[in-house]
């Protein structure tokens, strides 16, 4: 009789290495997330309490245009627009659109600014080199009070529940 040499059965090896690595991988790329794009979502107080904290940083802040700031100009055939936002406490924060606005931009409309913050050229502070501009469009469904409604008129509420309803959302409904 002949014996022949037994093999015995390999191990694989490779797969805990691949899923060893791809778990490594998935962690780095989190961590590196969380630190890389890190952006400051302040008030405008913030800005002028300690402005050289922010110069240079990425920042967002919530502001109302203020009235007779808007200055659009056409520079190097590209519009940019200058406005300044407030807070309604007296802390106001120039802002630089290097863009055409959108449509609902106008005076006395609150807006989203996100940005770097930048030492201005002349004087003290900053301004806000803003990348992207979002405004907050007064909603359809207020009435004049400010009350939120679901866009349906008190006359069609009382039709069909009687003159005590009022429409969801208004005063006095119940």
């Amino acid at each position: 009789m002949s014996e022949e040499p037994q093999t015995k059965p390999r191990k694989r090896v490779g797969y805990p290495i691949i899923i060893g690595t791809m778990v490594c991988f998935g962690a780095l790329l989190i961590v590196t997330s969380s630190f890389s794009s890190g952006t400051y979502s302040l008030e405008i107080q913030a800005f002028h309490e300690n402005p050289d904290l922010y110069i240079d940083h990425d920042v967002k802040v919530v502001g109302t245009i203020k009235t007779g700031s808007i200055d659009t100009r056409t520079s190097h055939e590209r519009i940019e627009t200058h406005f300044v936002i407030h807070d309604g406490k007296g802390n106001e924060v120039a802002v630089n659109y290097p863009h055409n606005p959108p449509d609902p931009f106008k005076e006395d409309r609150e807006v989203i600014v996100e940005g770097e913050f930048l030492k201005a050229e002349k004087g003290a502070g900053g301004y806000v080199l803003c990348h992207k501009l979002t405004v907050k469009c007064p909603s359809k469904y207020q009435n004049e009070d400010g009350v939120q409604t679901d866009g349906r008129s008190e006359d069609y509420y009382r039709e069909k529940y009687g003159e005590s309803v009022s429409p969801p959302g208004a005063q006095g409904a119940q």
